[in-house]
């Protein structure tokens, strides 16, 4: 027995080939994937304080947002990668969290859906003394002050509560605002093996 090849045999496997991978590349799940790894990645690199765009650590956190941070994570649920000291863009996670993608035909899209709600913040309450009459004034009520100034002292009474800080905004804008200082929101160079071989992996489950 023989089998025999010719050229139009060969060029018609070659063009049933191409079209199949044509198909198989352009199928949703396939793109999925992919978008679902480059998610995971941005989401990765900003958590550990890293910039996808540059490769460089995000610029540090002040003092007083240190502190603030501080506060908001007593009277606000925290995600397991928020540290109060970390640039990494996490406090709650609704703005990495709220990352999405959308595939149209054989399209990727990236993007930041719904909104950034304010968080709650501790404070503690303090009684206002004044130093010459050596009483305390029970009828006002002073936020975050713990230091003597102008005759008057603050004393701690011991009781706390929580405010809002900040506005609702939606994760769209907040992601450009934030993205202008920190740059997170690209895809990596170093990525691209990665993408690759989700992709040949997909193919030969396929082909």
């Amino acid at each position: 027995m023989k089998i025999k090849f010719n050229r139009d045999t060969i060029s018609k496997a070659e063009g049933d080939i191409k079209n199949k991978l044509k198909k198989v590349l352009s199928e949703p799940q396939l793109l999925s994937e992919v978008a679902e790894v480059a998610i995971n990645d941005i989401k990765f690199q900003a958590r550990r304080g890293v910039s996808s765009k540059n490769g460089q650590r995000f610029k540090p956190l002040s003092k007083e947002w240190i502190e603030k941070r501080d506060r908001i994570s007593q009277a606000t649920d925290t995600h397991p990668a928020y540290s109060k000291n970390r640039s990494n863009i996490t406090i709650t996670g609704q703005l990495l969290d709220a990352l999405r993608k959308s595939i149209t035909g054989s399209k990727i899209t990236l993007f930041f859906a719904g909104f950034h709600y304010p968080y709650k913040i501790k404070y503690l309450e303090w009684f206002v003394r004044k130093k010459k009459k050596r009483r305390i004034n029970l009828g006002k009520t002073v936020k975050g002050f713990q230091t003597s100034a102008g005759g008057i002292s603050y004393v701690n009474t011991g009781n706390s509560g929580t405010y809002s800080v900040g506005k609702r905004i939606s994760n769209d804008k907040l992601s450009g605002y934030v993205n202008e200082i920190r740059p997170f929101f690209y895809l990596r160079e170093s990525l691209l093996p990665r993408l690759k071989s989700v992709v040949i992996r997909y193919i030969r489950r396929k082909l």
